[in-house]
């Protein structure tokens, strides 16, 4: 009998190898072996030494993560932080003193 954590993780991994075949980016400059395996640099990135040179903007093993993406997920988060209590007072400021904390 297999246990649930187990099954879970089978489920993820299948999960994760599916998506890294379903997103791999057609504007590559070549193929990299890494690992046993081959990732393609991507954005403009060269292969350099088993590894690939990102440019500038770009990060991560495959320079798939943008540094402007990033900024953004961040202070939308930020953002996000910030509004949830200020919904709150305002939604405090709407029902009487015995509906909120």
């Amino acid at each position: 009998v297999e246990s649930s954590r187990k099954k879970t993780m089978k489920l993820l991994l299948v999960i994760l190898l599916a998506c890294q075949a379903l997103f791999t980016s057609a504007e590559t400059d070549g193929t990299v072996e890494m690992c046993g395996t081959t990732w393609q640099c991507l954005n403009g990135a060269t292969c350099v030494d088993g590894g690939c040179k990102c440019p500038p903007g770009f990060t991560g093993t495959d320079c798939s993560v943008s540094s402007g993406d990033t900024a953004w997920m961040l202070l939308c988060t930020l953002l996000v932080f910030i509004m949830t209590p200020g919904l709150a007072f305002f939604y405090g400021g709407f029902v009487g003193s015995s509906n909120s904390i």
